[in-house]
C-alpha cells in the first residue's frame, strides 16, 4: 500500500506528508502496445474511457501445442487465439512493453 500513496517523508501533528507517487509504468495510456500475458498477443491501447480501454490486436504470435493421439503418437499444431474483446478493465495492467 506504501506504493499506491507515495514515499512518506514526514509525520507533522499527526499528518502524513508523502511525495506524490510515480505513475505506474505498466499502466493503460493510448497509443501505449504491449501484452496482456507473457507470450500473448501484442495489443496498442486506442483510447481510455473511464470503464474500459479499447484495444486492438497488433501482433498475434502462433503457439505450437503438442499432444498425443488416441494410438500414442505425438502431435503438433500451432494454435492461433479467436476474437478478442473491444473493451479491457481499465485496472488491466500490461505484463511487458513492446518497443
Amino acid at each position: 500500500m506504501e506504493m499506491l500513496k507515495g514515499k512518506l517523508i514526514e509525520v507533522v501533528n499527526g499528518i502524513e506528508v508523502r511525495e506524490k507517487p510515480e505513475p505506474d509504468p505498466l499502466a493503460l495510456v493510448a497509443g501505449r502496445r504491449g501484452r496482456l500475458e507473457l507470450g500473448g498477443p501484442v495489443y496498442e491501447i486506442d483510447r481510455v474511457t473511464q470503464g474500459a480501454a479499447y484495444l486492438h490486436r497488433v501482433h498475434d504470435p502462433p503457439q505450437v501445442r503438442s499432444f498425443t493421439g488416441p494410438d500414442g503418437e505425438v502431435r503438433t499444431i500451432k494454435v492461433t487465439r479467436g476474437p478478442v474483446e473491444p473493451g479491457i478493465s481499465v485496472k488491466a495492467r500490461f505484463y511487458e512493453r513492446v518497443i
